[in-house]
């Protein structure tokens, strides 16, 4: 399923063509790599280097791995939480998530948060 929400960017879901268009970008990406420029200092980087930098950064905002791992996908192996635990931490997904736009946009738009140490701008 996907929808547009209000900024305009098109929400990826689990039906087929969403997840086309994801593997789409992520081989436009791959491809462009050719033309990379060497004065350019943006290098090279996939779709799987984002989540990890995702991850990882959630985890320094102090985000509980469960939850990360919810944003991730990622199978739930636990008995509890594969078999009991049904809740979908919608709301806990959504808090993170706003975290790391909020810190991607601040990293965007060269701003440093607030006390932050020089490695974390």
């Amino acid at each position: 399923m996907s929808s547009h929400d209000s900024t305009g960017f098109k929400r990826m879901g689990p039906e087929p063509s969403a997840l086309q268009t994801l593997g789409s970008a992520d081989r436009a990406h791959r491809q462009s790599r050719g033309t990379h420029s060497p004065e350019s200092e943006a290098r090279p980087f996939s779709a799987h280097d984002l989540r990890r930098t995702c991850a990882t950064r959630l985890g320094q905002m102090q985000v509980p791995g469960h939850v990360i791992a919810r944003i991730l996908n990622h199978k739930q192996t636990d008995v509890t939480s594969a078999v009991y635990n049904k809740y979908q931490y919608l709301k806990e997904k959504r808090q993170a998530l706003d975290l790391w736009g909020a810190k991607v946009a601040r990293i965007v738009s060269g701003l440093k948060s607030v006390g932050a140490s020089p490695t974390e701008a």
